[in-house]
């Protein structure tokens, strides 16, 4: 396991342009945001709006509350790489409504792709026909005012593809 993780960790030292200790030191930083972030999500679900980490011009992780960020941030670390930020809307809540979203979108059988814009603290939903799409929401649309419709040509085909076995065929 720790050539694994050695390997892991020279490959993200290169990638990165950086040495191996500093690329370790990252590593271990975003396992302690990972850490950080579980335990917002269960210790503060009604104020955590989510939070990313920023490595450029230096690193820093910006973490969103509502209400009083800072005051809210500082309860869990003193640490100046971390930067509270004030965010209109919780996290759970996002979850909730794009939960209750998909939903009524499945249940009018349309098809669509959805994610979280947590930066914005919104719902983007991607669908073929936007004015459908808002027909099937409007009691959801008239509740809140966060959810991003845009007009897609297409949707991502997965496939099921076998790896490691061998194919027989005509030449």
């Amino acid at each position: 396991h720790a050539q694994s993780s050695d390997a892991f960790t020279e490959m993200y030292a290169r990638k990165m342009n950086i040495t191996t200790d500093r690329a370790a030191q990252r590593i271990a930083e975003q396992s302690e945001v990972s850490a950080l972030n579980a335990r917002l999500q269960k210790e503060r679900p009604d104020t955590f709006a989510g939070l990313w980490i920023e490595k450029t011009p230096e690193l820093r992780v910006v973490v969103r509350f509502t209400g009083d960020a800072k005051g809210q941030l500082a309860a869990f670390t003193k640490d100046p790489h971390y930067v509270a930020e004030t965010a209109p809307r919780s996290l759970e809540l996002l979850l909730a409504t794009q939960q209750e979203m998909m939903h009524q979108l499945n249940a009018a059988g349309i098809n669509f792709e959805a994610g979280l814009d947590i930066k914005r603290s919104e719902i983007t939903l991607y669908v073929l026909d936007p004015e459908t799409a808002r027909e099937a929401l409007a009691e959801l649309l008239s509740a809140v005012d966060f959810i991003r419709i845009e007009k897609t040509t297409g949707f991502i085909q997965t496939t099921a593809a076998s790896g490691g076995h061998r194919l027989d065929g005509y030449q």
